[in-house]
């Protein structure tokens, strides 16, 4: 049987400071690295949450499909240690609505998606992500689910969106 460990990390947001800042820096720090994405890094490990840091947690945040709050709370805290997104629903065609838009624009960054991004996962969606999929060596179903997720989350998103 498998153990499960529960991460129980305060929450965190601008004027913050300590031990915990000083972990979420590192973390941030080690994701900006594994992503090669300088907008995710929050600057000094310092323990202080200031304006660098809460920027660095919005492109995170933003990174792996989270509201862009600028505050850690448990979702955060779990992405930052899975390295991923965490709890996402498998998207396939005929869904529709804003994470279908995020799936279309990171499909689109990552050169696979032309289409207009309007949150309809059609044909052109469907073909994107079953090419996304071929290339990251995933089971070309074209479902939006856990593993597509995880390897979606490694495109870099600019800091501006």
């Amino acid at each position: 049987m498998a153990t499960v460990i529960q991460l129980k990390k305060p929450f965190l947001r601008a004027g913050s400071r300590g031990a915990f800042v000083r972990e979420l820096q590192e973390l941030l720090q080690k994701y900006a690295r594994f992503v090669h994405n300088r907008a995710i890094s929050p600057g000094p490990i310092d323990g202080v949450f200031g304006p660098r840091t809460q920027a660095a947690v919005m492109n995170f945040q933003g990174q792996v499909f989270l509201p862009q709050m600028g505050v850690v709370a448990d979702y955060t805290w779990k992405a930052l240690y899975n390295r991923a997104p965490v709890d996402m629903p498998t998207v396939s065609r005929g869904s529709q609505g804003e994470l279908v838009e995020q799936l279309q624009l990171r499909l689109k960054l990552a050169g696979y998606y032309r289409g207009a991004i309007g949150g309809h996962y059609g044909q052109f969606t469907y073909a994107a992500v079953r090419n996304f999929q071929r290339d990251m060596r995933l089971m070309q179903d074209g479902d939006v689910g856990e593993k597509t997720w995880y390897a979606l989350s490694k495109v870099v998103m600019p800091s501006s969106w």
